[in-house]
C-alpha cells in the first residue's frame, strides 16, 4: 500500500508511540480490575450450575460491587481506543488494543482464583454444562490469556513487518529512481483509516523501459485528497519498475479537497 512517505507529510510510524505503550498498559490494568471485580458475579452463576438449589447462598447484592464495573469498562475502552490510535497502523492498533484488553481480563480472572466458591460435592453424573462451570476457574483465564497473548504476538509481528517495509522504502529511496508521474484515476474506497480517507489511485509514469502504470491505495488527510491530472513523485525500483512508492507531499499540495470524494469525469 502506498501512502504519504516520511519526510513529505506526517511521519508514518512503524510502531506505537511512547504514549501508545502507556495506553496499552492502562488497557491491561483496567480490564484486569474489571475481570477481577466480575469474578464474584460469575461465581454466583457457577454455583447455580454445580450445587444443589438448597445449598445456594444469598447472592451478593452490594451495589458498590456492580457500580464499579461500568467505569472500569469505560476507562479500559477509552485507553484501548487511544492505544489503537497511537499504534502507527490500523492492524497493529487493533491487535494491540484488543490483545491488551483480553489478556488483562485473563489476568484479572486468574488473580481472583480464591474468590471462587468450592463445590458442595463433586457429582460423577454432571453434564457438560456443570463440568464447564466446575472448571471455569481454570479454562476461563487460560482461554483469555491464550487469545490475548496471540493477539499481542500478532501486534509484535505487525510492528516487525512495518519496520521491514520502512527499511525497504528507505533503501529504495537511496538506490531507486525518481520520476514525476501523473494521477490518471482516483477512486474513494469509502474507507477511513485512523481518521483519514483511503483512495485507490492509478499513476502513469515513464521509465527507461517505457511507460508504466501502477495502482496503489493512498491514505491522506481529507483536504489533501488527490484528483486526476495531478503530478506526483514516483519512486521505483530500476530492476522492477512496477514496484513503486508514491511521494505525496500533503503539506505542499492541497490537491482536490472534498472534490475528490465526488464522482470524477
Amino acid at each position: 500500500m502506498a501512502s504519504a512517505m516520511p519526510g513529505s507529510s506526517r511521519e508514518q510510524r512503524t510502531s506505537p508511540s511512547p504514549a501508545g505503550w502507556v495506553f496499552t498498559a492502562a488497557t491491561v490494568v483496567f480490564f484486569a480490575l474489571f475481570a477481577h471485580s466480575l469474578v464474584p458475579v460469575l461465581d454466583t452463576f457457577r454455583q447455580m450450575m454445580i450445587n444443589p438449589i438448597e445449598t445456594w447462598g444469598t447472592p451478593d447484592t452490594r451495589v458498590g460491587r456492580y457500580i464499579v464495573l461500568g467505569p472500569l469498562v469505560m476507562l479500559g475502552s477509552i485507553a484501548g481506543f487511544a492505544s489503537m490510535w497511537r499504534a502507527g497502523s490500523l492492524r497493529t492498533g487493533m491487535l494491540l488494543s484488543n490483545g491488551a484488553g483480553v489478556a488483562g481480563a485473563g489476568l484479572g480472572v486468574l488473580a481472583g482464583w480464591t474468590k471462587w466458591t468450592p463445590p458442595v460435592r463433586i457429582d460423577p453424573a454432571w453434564d457438560v454444562y456443570a463440568l464447564a462451570g466446575y472448571w471455569a476457574p481454570v479454562w476461563l483465564p487460560a482461554v483469555l490469556l491464550i487469545v490475548g497473548g496471540a493477539m499481542l504476538i500478532g501486534a509484535v509481528a505487525s510492528i516487525v513487518a512495518a519496520r521491514k517495509r520502512a527499511d525497504e522504502r528507505d533503501s529504495m529511496r537511496r538506490a531507486g529512481h525518481q520520476v514525476v508521474g501523473r494521477i490518471i484515476d482516483v477512486v474513494f474506497t469509502n474507507t477511513w483509516i485512523m481518521g483519514d480517507p483511503q483512495f485507490r489511485v492509478t499513476v502513469a509514469y515513464d521509465t527507461p523501459h517505457g511507460p508504466q502504470q501502477a495502482t496503489r491505495t493512498l491514505v491522506v488527510p481529507a483536504m489533501s485528497a488527490p484528483v486526476k491530472g495531478t503530478p506526483i513523485t514516483v519512486l521505483y525500483d530500476p530492476t522492477r519498475p512496477g514496484r513503486i512508492e508514491l511521494d505525496y507531499d500533503t503539506d505542499r499540495h492541497s490537491f482536490g479537497g472534498w472534490a475528490a470524494f465526488l464522482p470524477q469525469p
